[in-house]
């Protein structure tokens, strides 16, 4: 009886882990689609830009937001130009980036998902007490749910959103309290990684919320003493490039870490091991040192 239940375990710990690479062979794809879009926008623009201007197409012409009859207003040369060097300047750029990151924290968020659906004890405690606050949420929850099965997903659901609604770093770093067993391996192999991701989010939020120009916040996560508030941060083709790059790895070294620590299965196959492997060699601590 005790061996069929190890081995009924080892099946599921198998399960989760395959779900895993599955879901990162579909995360990774869509990081690739990010990056081949952004490239394949700037350069039939800059053609778009040459056709225009010899007459070959017409000028843009568009339907006003506001237009009840769905006619067509047809603008000139210079204001398509306009229109083309907005979007590769700020429109692909900013689009690119945004994407990145949201595309990232969902998978982190499935991971974490994964791990606490299979693990359900690891929701529980954690580096402080929890506050009042959260303690009403919880309670709240468990009273308008109706059976455990619901009462599971929805304080599944509740400890993501803390967790992703904090510092970012803190899912890498704060292993005590999110328990995905990662302990020391970020801190110890990819700090150099962590410093950029940081950044990558800070640069995103002002994007996002304050039109490209550093705020306070922006300073105070990055540290970089280089800009000062009010100067604008561009995305460019290398930032954008390195950005995925960086956060694609993250997610696979987080991903190949909970597939053998949480649910000791074999070293996952296939995507996942490919990006992991190519993201150690590259971009570690000991890689970029030694380089």
């Amino acid at each position: 009886m005790l061996s069929t239940t190890i081995l009924e375990e080892d099946m599921d710990s198998e399960l989760y882990s395959k779900n895993i690479s599955r879901r990162f062979k579909t995360y990774s794809s869509d990081m690739k689609d990010v990056w081949e879009s952004y490239n394949f926008i700037n350069k039939y623009l800059s053609h778009i830009h040459s056709l225009v201007k010899d007459d070959t197409i017409p000028p843009f012409s568009v339907v006003p937001l506001a237009s009840t009859d769905g006619v067509e207003n047809r603008l000139d040369k210079n204001k398509t130009f306009g229109y083309i060097d907005h979007i590769l300047k700020k429109v692909n750029p900013e689009r690119s980036l945004i994407t990145a990151v949201a595309l990232t924290e969902d998978f982190l968020q499935d991971l974490v998902k994964t791990v606490y659906t299979a693990y359900p004890e690891k929701l529980s405690g954690g580096e402080s007490k929890d506050s009042p606050e959260r303690v009403n949420k919880v309670i709240d929850v468990i009273l308008k749910s109706e059976d455990k099965g619901e009462i599971l997903e929805k304080l599944i659901e509740e400890k993501v959103r803390g967790i992703f609604y904090g510092n970012p770093v803190d899912f890498f770093l704060k292993d005590k309290k999110l328990k995905l067993q990662f302990g020391s391996l970020f801190k110890d192999n990819h700090t150099r990684n962590i410093e950029i991701y940081s950044e990558i989010i800070a640069r995103r939020n002002i994007h996002a919320h304050n039109g490209g120009r550093v705020d306070r916040k922006y300073l105070r996560e990055t540290g970089d003493n280089s800009v000062s508030i009010g100067n604008k941060i561009k995305i460019t083709e290398e930032y954008l490039q390195e950005s995925i790059q960086i956060l694609r790895g993250l997610a696979a070294v987080a991903a190949h870490s909970v597939s053998e620590r949480v649910f000791s299965a074999p070293p996952p196959r296939g995507r996942l091991f490919h990006v992991y492997s190519d993201f150690e060699k590259r971009f570690s601590d000991t890689a970029r040192n030694s380089a």
